[in-house]
């Protein structure tokens, strides 16, 4: 996941490419790591982002492109919501 943090995400591909049904994917993701697949995929996306945003200059719509988000809209509401922080705080 972490090497395709940028991409689209699809839980039909990622099952696919796991060999297992979606309803698996999901119920192990769940019951392994406590949250679902799509969450772990935020969470991911968020911990990137943070780091893009500690230790480059690159703007924060350029640092959502990266991380998987068309916009910065929802990697900054994700920001807020899941650390509290926001992307001037991480770089500050």
């Amino acid at each position: 996941m972490r090497a395709r943090i940028g991409e689209p995400l699809s839980i039909a591909e990622a099952a696919r490419d796991l060999g297992v049904s979606e309803r698996t994917l999901q119920r192990t993701v769940t019951r392994t790591l406590g949250c679902s697949p799509i969450r772990l995929v935020q969470n991911l996306r968020v911990e990137q982002a943070e780091h893009l945003l500690r230790t480059t200059a690159l703007p924060l719509a350029a640092v959502a492109r990266r991380v998987g988000y068309e916009s910065p809209g929802p990697l900054r509401t994700l920001l807020r919501d899941r650390r509290g922080l926001s992307a001037r705080h991480l770089r500050g």
